[in-house]
């Protein structure tokens, strides 16, 4: 059993990268990759301490992107620890647009009446990527909300009061980016997207494959059996990768562990080395171009 899709304090979750691997080694987890938000801090922590304890742990991140005017999530899977250009661009700008992101929501929060500061956030992030969770989890200690769940529904998702929306990266520009930085790029977690019914699950497998994907997220904590049959068949159609994980954060989740999601997760060992394959073609390759912020800020 593997998990492609883990989250460590250097972003929104909660344990650091050494305890995250530690404790997913303890569930007889057999590989790993660190996906943090817009940063890959925490990869350099985890593979040293994959290393010490004899497990493989793979270098990744989560990029945020769009198609057309909806959001969609973008892994990248590397064997380095820094990749390059990725490792520029995410430090030098999409880190930059986050910090500028976040007071402008605590001002939201603020002007809604809450007595929350950014000195709280940042003490909730302890020295990580701060991010909407951190936000949440401030409000439900100040007593504003019960649960991260109601700050979001209430204050925090696109749309609500306190949102402020955060540069993305057209899809194909993600793409771009993780290829010359000698990654594989997966689509993550396909029904997740409110728009997808609208869209069509079928046009957004071929939507991603046209911009370069080289890979779906079929296994997801949140995807059923049936919805996983259906994306490993699109991904047979299109010539495309299939990979999983679940999208762990802490115990703040309640019942999604590492390995088993929501209780039916089991990613196979099996899917690692078509992922490891792909990587190695892309480390291969020199890029052609770089890709560059265009005049808007976006990648």
């Amino acid at each position: 059993m593997i998990d492609l899709h883990l989250h460590t304090t250097a972003s929104d979750g909660l344990l650091t990268p050494k305890d995250l691997v530690r404790y997913i080694h303890s569930l007889q987890i057999s590989a790993c990759a660190v996906t943090d938000h817009d940063t890959n801090e925490g990869v350099a922590e985890a593979i040293d301490e994959a290393k010490r304890i004899g497990m493989c742990c793979l270098s990744g991140i989560e990029l945020s992107c769009l198609i057309g005017n909806e959001s969609v999530h973008l892994l990248g899977y590397f064997l380095e620890e820094q990749p390059e250009p990725l490792n520029s661009i995410v430090k030098n700008e999409i880190q930059r647009w986050r910090a500028e992101r976040n007071p402008k929501m605590v001002e939201k929060l603020q002007n809604l009446g809450f007595p929350i500061q950014m000195n709280d956030v940042l003490a909730e992030a302890n020295g990580g990527q701060i991010g909407r969770p951190h936000l949440a989890r401030v409000l439900v200690k100040i007593g504003v909300v019960k649960s991260v769940d109601e700050a979001f529904d209430l204050y925090l998702a696109e749309g609500r009061p306190a949102y402020v929306d955060k540069i993305r990266m057209e899809l194909k520009d993600g793409v771009q980016l993780i290829h010359e930085s000698g990654g594989a790029a997966i689509l993550a977690h396909p029904f997740v997207y409110p728009f997808i019914k609208a869209y069509g699950l079928k046009r957004l497998v071929r939507t991603a494959k046209e911009n370069g994907v080289d890979g779906i997220e079929a296994y997801y904590s949140e995807h059923t059996t049936s919805q996983r049959r259906r994306l490993e068949r699109y991904a047979m159609e299109f010539g495309l990768i299939v990979t999983g994980g679940s999208d762990f954060h802490g115990p703040i989740d309640g019942q999604l562990q590492p390995g088993k999601g929501l209780g039916n997760l089991n990613v196979p060992d099996e899917l690692l080395q078509p992922l490891m394959d792909r990587i190695e073609y892309w480390k291969t390759r020199q890029p052609a171009t770089k890709v560059q912020a265009n005049s808007k800020g976006n990648l």
